[in-house]
């Protein structure tokens, strides 16, 4: 249900953000980053089909699906504009930035994986009481 999916984004998050750190620190990590990545796209899917199957979405669940993707979306892109802000400012103070082609993709990873995770989290914290009890109750 619900609080399972919080839970579980909220653990592929800290894997994602672990990832992101050891790249900083100069490790390769982008093999966590992948995996938190693809973990919480696998969850999502995986509990969307455990909800409908093959039936459509109703007016309600497109709703908070489209809401969800809108929050998902933009805390990444607005964290990554702050980053760039803040890049052009303290970059020679030692500021961590990209330099390889590996760092770029941990970024792009990162980004992409906290745009699922966060979508899925807000998709269950939109997901009415009613429907949590149900769900929780599977």
């Amino acid at each position: 249900g619900p609080h399972m999916t919080i839970a579980a984004n909220m653990v592929l998050l800290l894997a994602g953000l672990a990832g992101m750190i050891g790249v900083i620190m100069g490790r390769d990590m982008n093999g966590l980053i992948l995996a938190a990545m693809y973990g919480s796209t696998f969850h999502r899917v995986a509990v969307e089909w455990k909800e409908r199957g093959y039936a459509s979405k109703d007016e309600r669940d497109d709703a908070i699906y489209w809401k969800a993707l809108a929050i998902g979306v933009s805390v990444p892109g607005l964290l990554l504009v702050v980053w760039m802000l803040l890049l052009g400012s303290f970059a020679d103070d030692g500021m961590w930035h990209p330099v390889r082609q590996d760092d770029w993709a941990a970024v792009a990873l990162f980004a992409m994986g906290l745009t699922v995770q966060i979508g899925g989290i807000a998709k269950a914290r939109m997901t009415p009481a009613y429907a949590a009890e149900l769900l929780d109750d599977d």
